[in-house]
C-alpha cells in the first residue's frame, strides 16, 4: 500500500552511497566550500562559520532560516551566534543609565507635549492664512 510518502533509505556513514539526498547535500557544500575559500584551500575551516550561516539561510518548505524557527532572531555573521558573556560592570552601567533615563522621562514628556502644542498652533495658523 503506497502512502505516497518519499522512502528513505537508512545507512550508516561509511555507505553514503544509500542516501541521494546526503550526497547532494554534501556535494552543494563542497561546491559552497571551494567558491568562498577559493585559491587559499587551507583556509576552509576559516570560512566554516560563512558557509554554514549561509547554508542554513532559509528553508524552503517553512520559508524561515533555523536560526528563526528556535531562536526567534536572523543573525547576520557567524558572531550574531556566540552567546555573549554578561559583564557585571556594564549591567550595571546600563541598569544606571536606565534608571536616570527612567526619571527623565517626565521631563522629556512634558517639553514634548509643549512642542507638539506648538506645532499645531502653527499649523492651524498657516491653514487659516
Amino acid at each position: 500500500m503506497e502512502t505516497g510518502c518519499p522512502r528513505l533509505k537508512f545507512c550508516a556513514a561509511f555507505y553514503p552511497q544509500n542516501d541521494g539526498q546526503t550526497r547532494v547535500v554534501n556535494w552543494s557544500l563542497g561546491n559552497h566550500l571551494r567558491c568562498l575559500v577559493g585559491e587559499k584551500t587551507h583556509t576552509w575551516d576559516l570560512v566554516l562559520p560563512l558557509a554554514e550561516l549561509a547554508y542554513n539561510a532559509m528553508n524552503k518548505s517553512t520559508g524561515k532560516s533555523p536560526f528563526a524557527v528556535v531562536d526567534g532572531v536572523v543573525p547576520r555573521l557567524p558572531i550574531d551566534l556566540v552567546p555573549l558573556p554578561i559583564d557585571s560592570q556594564h549591567a550595571k552601567f546600563a541598569e544606571t543609565f536606565l534608571n536616570i533615563f527612567m526619571m527623565c522621562m517626565p521631563i522629556f514628556n512634558k517639553k514634548l507635549h509643549r512642542v507638539m502644542k506648538i506645532i499645531n498652533l502653527l499649523q492651524m495658523c498657516i491653514v487659516e492664512s
